[in-house]
């Protein structure tokens, strides 16, 4: 697979309403800050379906996830439109990268991070921000969907621009991979 595949582009002005409306602490959840290598040191982070133990089996909605279960939904069905596959969102997580910061190149391992297509979904962008998988450089745009294919394989993202970058990562999972409990 490419390393960048679009699925062409959603409204994102409702999440980005309930981002401005509610009084988020984008500090209070530093698990991806704080574990390992600390790759993602520089990020702050929501999580709306997110368990920390990365298990494939283990759907897990977090505190905010009811703010944003209406949009999630609209992007699921979305996602099983385009891709014609009949799955579901398992795991879902607003990463803020604020302004002049970086993610350091690095790779992703493990099983549920995959099997699942791993959607990007911009909310907040600048010009000055680009993603980087291998030799491959993109600056993502506001509401574009892409599923970035980045396991294994040496990826980073830079934010020179000067405002906040917030996008909407979402794991979809095929049925087919789901745990007999949750059919």
């Amino acid at each position: 697979m490419r390393a960048f595949k679009n699925y062409g582009i959603i409204d994102v002005s409702q999440i980005k309403k309930i981002l401005n409306n509610e009084n988020f602490d984008w500090d209070e959840f530093d698990f991806r800050q704080n574990r390992g290598k600390k790759t993602h040191q520089e990020t702050k982070s929501i999580p709306l379906i997110y368990d920390e133990s990365f298990s494939i089996k283990v759907y897990n909605e977090r505190e905010h996830y009811n703010k944003f279960k209406v949009e999630l939904k609209k992007i699921e069905n979305h996602i099983r439109e385009i891709l014609d596959e009949d799955g579901y969102i398992f795991r879902a997580i607003l990463v803020n990268l604020p302004k002049k910061k970086s993610i350091p190149k690095h790779k992703d391992k493990g099983e549920s991070l995959i099997v699942p297509r791993r959607i990007h979904i911009p909310i907040q962008t600048n010009e000055n921000c680009f993603f980087t998988v291998g030799e491959i450089k993109k600056n993502l745009k506001e509401g574009e969907i892409w599923e970035i294919d980045n396991a294994g394989k040496l990826h980073s993202v830079e934010n020179n621009g000067d405002e906040d970058r917030i996008h909407l990562i979402v794991d979809f999972l095929r049925h087919d991979y789901v745990p007999k409990e949750r059919k």
